[in-house]
């Protein structure tokens, strides 16, 4: 008869025992909660003036120049555009 060690025995188990589970996918579909944060966060987000700086070394470089960026756009929108361009 042969021995198997312990370790061979419990990693066996371990993969026995183990259950993947992934997070939930959300589908943003109109009048959803997920939806109505999404479209809450990009409005904030298309709101704020961010402020990044040229970092070279250890040196921050600020022009003092603040652009504003272009905004982010919904999904819908961008649906709309990829259907347009493709």
């Amino acid at each position: 008869m042969k021995l198997v060690s312990l370790t061979v025995l419990y990693s066996v188990a371990a993969v026995v025992h183990y259950h993947a589970s992934n997070e939930p996918v959300c589908m943003y579909i109109p009048g959803t909660d997920e939806r109505a944060k999404l479209d809450a966060a990009l409005k904030q987000f298309n709101t704020t003036v961010h402020d990044v700086p040229v970092i070279v070394g250890d040196e921050e470089i600020r022009s003092g120049n603040t652009l504003l960026q272009p905004k982010v756009l919904s999904l819908t929108l961008y649906k709309i555009m990829a259907k347009k361009l493709c």
